[in-house]
């Protein structure tokens, strides 16, 4: 296939693109090569991709480059997003722009194209809000669970069920079938790409997955972007012989994949042709603190602190179910352990990055979103 990827050359980017290629499929990118999501040293081109065979512009510029770029297209994998749950609280139109409305920008030209047949695009767990619950062990299908506010330090699993403080509760297994709760502004900024996407399929007839990953990690994400995943930032401080820091008790359970298993889901998910909204995930909960604590022994650095602060945005637990995408023949083979180990050893194959989070937290800090 004739297959475009935005964002190709970023961190998930250019694993799809690499495993693209490998299995024969010609390949063409659009990517805009922010610094702050790049980083020093990651601005490269996948190859064997030819730098002539590239648009290094915006997505939304790109769109409304007709000719020869677009000419042919069979497939589009949609990955160009601004990233950063904190960010987006204070620079909403930002966040909006770049994954909203150039998305939106994106399908008119795939429908102008007329030869696009798939699509895939990326969307994010963080459109489920808070992950499922049981009650007494029962479960409760469809959601409703937020955290009180003002959040209580006390006991940071207190959560509410249609303004009720929720007894007996327990974190499970999050499936695509949950209502959509975004808790942030990047979390709807995605739901927004999603919902543009699916809606569009549907309508012009192109098979059309939303893949809704999970919190991805891996060799060569940008160490110095404060908004980049908890394990990046952890590994950023760990080089700086620094703890790194654990908001609220550590605790806080999340679905952790290895980048190399969601850039394969993208490509099954292409190849296949399919439609709808699927978890890209393991299925194992492992808590901030567990993985911080995975990185700090292997890297022998400070352990993290656990500063007892709460993120505006953040969801205490979400884990999700893989078994939708799981069905169609796709399965995560990395474990978080290895996953760690993987991605520190590139790590240390870096320049000591320069540790941007301290003014990153004062700044959120000065806005009222860490409290």
């Amino acid at each position: 296939m004739n297959i475009i990827v935005t964002g190709g050359c970023g961190f998930i980017g250019r694993v799809v693109v690499r495993m693209l290629l490998e299995k024969g499929h010609r390949v063409k990118i659009i990517d805009s090569l922010l610094p702050q999501v790049h980083g020093p040293g990651l601005l490269t081109t996948p190859t064997p991709v030819r730098l002539e065979d590239n648009w290094f512009v915006s997505v939304g510029t790109a769109s409304r480059v007709g000719g020869e770029f677009w000419a042919g297209t069979d497939a589009v994998v949609h990955l160009a997003a601004e990233v950063g749950v904190g960010q987006s609280q204070y620079e909403p139109a930002r966040y909006v722009s770049a994954n909203a409305l150039e998305t939106a920008a994106l399908w008119e030209r795939i429908v102008a194209t007329g030869s696009v047949s798939a699509v895939v695009v990326a969307s994010s767990m963080s459109v489920y809000g808070e992950g499922l619950y049981t009650v007494n062990g029962n479960a409760i299908p469809g959601g409703g669970f937020e955290r009180p506010d003002p959040i209580n330090p006390k006991d940071w699993d207190e959560m509410h069920w249609h303004g009720v403080t929720a007894k007996g509760i327990a974190p499970m297994q999050t499936v695509e079938e949950k209502r959509v709760e975004p808790a942030s502004v990047y979390a709807m900024s995605k739901y927004d790409t999603e919902m543009y996407s699916l809606l569009q399929g549907r309508a012009y007839e192109v098979s059309t997955a939303a893949l809704r990953f999970f919190n991805c990690l891996g060799p060569e994400q940008a160490l110095s972007n404060p908004y980049t995943g908890v394990l990046a930032a952890f590994g950023c401080r760990a080089l700086n012989d620094r703890p790194g820091r654990i908001n609220e008790d550590g605790r806080q359970s999340r679905d952790f994949i290895y980048v190399d298993d969601v850039a394969a889901a993208v490509v099954h998910a292409l190849e296949l042709r399919l439609s709808g909204a699927y978890n890209v995930c393991t299925g194992i909960a492992t808590t901030v603190g567990e993985l911080s604590h995975m990185l700090t022994t292997l890297a022998k650095s400070p352990p993290g602190e656990v500063v007892g602060e709460f993120r505006v945005g953040d969801t205490r637990h979400c884990y999700g179910s893989p078994a939708k995408l799981e069905a169609t023949g796709w399965k995560a083979k990395v474990s978080v352990e290895e996953a760690v180990a993987r991605t520190f050893a590139w790590m240390k194959t870096q320049p000591i990055p320069k540790d941007r989070h301290d003014a990153a937290t004062s700044e959120m800090r000065e806005r009222g979103l860490l409290k």
